[in-house]
């Protein structure tokens, strides 16, 4: 079974780009199918680590059941909650849970507290056990019942859950039934120092309730027979003070009232007088003025003399001039007159006012010290009353919290007989073990194939993620990212690789599994480029013995086996290979004669054997092989061979090695680089590559060479699924014929 990739005919870029999105796809992680491969390849250790934790598991438990069996003896204590009293008194409620929770938790904790343990070992019974005696020192038997003596509640119940481990049935049981009875004892016993402390202290309480009630009884006595205070005795002296104060204050504001109008009219009147007017009371006055009312009266019969004229005689008539002169004379005196009233009553009005605020200044004066003084003996009796009432309080809430006293101390000493005031039981004493409890042989089996089963995937992972090879085509995809043109499976794995001759093994055995892979890698090779765009090849390796003469053969043989016109170039000046291949009859002359010039090209090349493939070797080995290669005649001579050849195919050194192999990337139209499956390493593979990518190449690929048969890995069933295909028959004619 061979890889098969689909690349296009425009070049290395596409391919390239397919690839990457290819890897990115695939992202860096590992696939369900990796993780079955590598299960599949490492059944056998899986299988041996988890066998031997397994007998190991067994023998462990064996030892454990002789050396130190244990058995587990179990009982229960109950928490006897309370009943709550229901809404509206009816009936009992469930305590919460949160509640449960606490008082369980609670007594597990003493169940398992340092002290607890300590006096269940002093007891009679405990101290006559095998467990007890085969401890030498108290600190030891502590130390161990801590181990083996466990307490927890048990969720959403009452019950606490108490377990002890010993190596005999029989001693369980009776340790943690003495272990019971020593907390229900000492619960019993914190329970009646509880109940006893409690009614000493209400006992003191109540005495200083008591010694309070007389002590406030006797000050209520003191302040009734205080007499300084009239109406203390029957309370109606409380009433006439508020009435006085009240009375004191309705005076003192309408007094601050009409003083307020009085300031008010002041100040009205000196605003009329500074504007020379007159108020309603001057006003008043000058109207009832005699003199003032003779002068109207005058001055208005003048002004109808004066009109009957201006009617008769006109305006300038001398007599009318007189009666006017008349009218003028009596309004004069009209207004003189009123002027000396408004003075004489303006002053009159304005001091009688400041006398009236002055009278109610004095008299608002002694109001306020009236009021002052009966608020002194009003502030004086509140402070007594709310003495009094402070008092009276304080000796109720005394009386009630004395009642409440003697409830509890009455109930405490009904508890102190009752045989329910320990709030713990014990439901269940320790039951007799029927088993172990540990070693159990299941546990033992099944944890110990679990662990080796563990321990076993573990290792075979770290082998496979130590493993730097490349040894599946996934692996080049995955770590190298580069155009998979094909996968050579290791020859010595086909049926009779003895007699295979793998170097020319596409002519030899054509029907041959390697050989069908050869003529896939040509296949291939063709989704590159067009053919008259890729037509130089250059076959290179990392290292040396990786394969690539091989391919670099075996791919000409295909090519030529297609009717392709095929130059097989040996570059390999260090170390040439062909004529070993294709042994020539006489020494004849190679690349680096026609590099320096002591040869043409026809002189070079020689016929192979094989239809359609022609040689040239390289020739005897040049003291500067580098420079020789990096020449002008190495470019020319490449550019002329593509004229005459489909393909010239050069078998070049290890890159990795020498520079030649870099000097002639650059002058090809293509690389195809050979990596071995055996022995190339990832980082040997990646430097090889970066370094081929730096001599400006335009088309790379790679070929995975030596690719073995095994599980879960490549070609794992190809090689007899090929064979039954193409027939038995088939395949012994062609081998008998070659």
């Amino acid at each position: 079974m061979t890889t098969e990739i689909s690349l296009p005919v425009t070049g290395i870029q596409a391919p390239q780009r397919r690839q990457a999105a290819s890897s990115a796809a695939m992202g860096t992680g590992i696939t369900y199918k990796d993780v079955m491969g590598i299960l599949r390849r490492r059944m056998w250790l899986i299988i041996i680590v988890t066998a031997v934790f397994a007998i190991l598991s067994a023998a462990l438990w064996c030892i454990f059941l002789v050396y130190s069996p244990e058995y587990t003896s179990v009982g229960f204590i109950r928490c006897k909650m309370p009943l709550q009293e229901g809404l509206f008194g009816m009936g009992g409620v469930t305590p919460r849970k949160d509640v449960i929770a606490m008082a369980t938790a609670s007594n597990a904790e003493l169940l398992n507290n340092d002290s607890f343990l300590s006096r269940v070992l002093e007891r009679t019974k405990v101290k006559e056990t095998q467990w007890y005696e085969s401890r030498s020192d108290l600190e030891m038997r502590l130390e161990d019942m801590q181990k083996s003596f466990s307490a927890f509640p048990r969720r959403d119940t009452e019950f606490v859950m108490v377990r002890m481990v010993a190596a005999s049935q029989k001693e369980a049981k009776d340790i943690l039934d003495e272990a019971l009875r020593q907390f229900q004892l000492q619960r019993e016993e914190s329970a009646t120092d509880s109940l006893r402390r409690s009614l000493q202290a209400l006992t003191t309480q109540r005495r200083e309730v008591d010694a309070k009630i007389r002590t406030n009884q006797s000050k209520l006595v003191d302040l009734t027979q205080r007499a300084e205070t009239p109406g203390w005795q029957t309370g109606g002296g409380r009433t006439v003070v508020l009435q006085e104060l009240s009375l004191l204050h309705e005076e003192k504001l309408r007094l601050e009232s009409e003083m307020q109008q009085l300031r008010t009219y002041e100040a009205q009147l000196q605003q009329i007088n500074a504007s020379q007017g007159y108020s309603s009371t001057v006003r008043m006055a000058i109207e009832q003025d005699p003199m003032v009312n003779g002068y109207r009266s005058q001055v208005a019969n003048l002004i109808q003399q004066r009109d009957m004229l201006i009617k008769r005689l006109g305006p300038e008539h001398r007599q009318v001039q007189d009666v006017q002169s008349t009218i003028d004379v009596g309004q004069a005196q009209l207004s003189n007159r009123e002027q000396i009233l408004q003075q004489q009553y303006g002053g009159q009005e304005t001091e009688m006012i400041s006398r009236q605020i002055i009278s109610m200044m004095e008299q608002l004066k002694v109001i306020n010290s009236q009021y002052e003084e009966v608020s002194l003996r009003q502030r004086d009796l509140d402070q007594k009353m709310v003495s009094y009432a402070v008092t009276q309080e304080e000796i109720d809430n005394l009386n009630r919290q004395l009642a409440v006293i003697e409830q509890e101390i009455q109930s405490i000493s009904v508890k102190m007989n009752d045989p329910d005031r320990v709030s713990v039981e014990i439901a269940q004493y320790g039951s007799e073990p029927l088993e172990l409890s540990f070693p159990k042989p299941l546990s033992f089996i099944v944890g110990g194939l679990i662990l080796g089963l563990a321990v076993s995937l573990g290792l075979a992972f770290l082998l496979e993620f130590m493993n730097d090879s490349l040894q599946t085509p996934r692996d080049v995809q995955h770590y190298l990212r580069v155009p998979l043109l094909g996968a050579i499976p290791l020859y010595e794995q086909e049926e009779g690789a003895a007699k295979i001759s793998i170097e020319k093994v596409a002519m030899t055995h054509p029907h041959a599994l390697i050989s069908e892979s050869y003529r896939k890698l040509r296949t291939n090779l063709f989704f590159i480029a067009p053919p008259s765009e890729f037509k130089t090849i250059l076959i290179t390796s990392s290292s040396a013995s990786y394969g690539k003469t091989t391919t670099a053969v075996n791919l000409s043989i295909a090519l030529a086996a297609e009717g392709r016109h095929v130059l097989l170039v040996d570059a390999n000046f260090r170390r040439p290979a062909f004529n070993r291949l294709f042994p020539a009859e006489g020494p004849g002359r190679g690349l680096s004669n026609i590099l320096v010039g002591q040869a043409t090209v026809p002189e070079a090349i020689r016929p192979s054997g094989i239809e359609g493939l022609d040689l040239i070797d390289s020739g005897p080995l040049p003291p500067n092989p580098a420079d020789l290669l990096n020449g002008k005649r190495m470019c020319d001579f490449l550019e002329s061979q593509k004229q005459h050849y489909d393909f010239v195919i050069l078998d070049g050194p290890p890159s990795l090695l020498v520079t030649d192999a870099n000097i002639i990337a650059g002058q090809v139209d293509g690389i195809i680089a050979v990596i071995n499956a055996e022995h190339a390493t990832r980082g040997m593979a990646q430097r090889m590559i970066r370094e081929l990518k730096s001599c400006k190449m335009r088309r790379f690929g790679v070929v995975l060479n030596a690719v073995k048969s095994r599980k879960g890995g490549y070609f794992e069933k190809a090689s007899q699924s090929y064979y039954d295909y193409i027939g038995e028959g088939q395949m012994e004619t062609v081998e008998s014929r070659v």
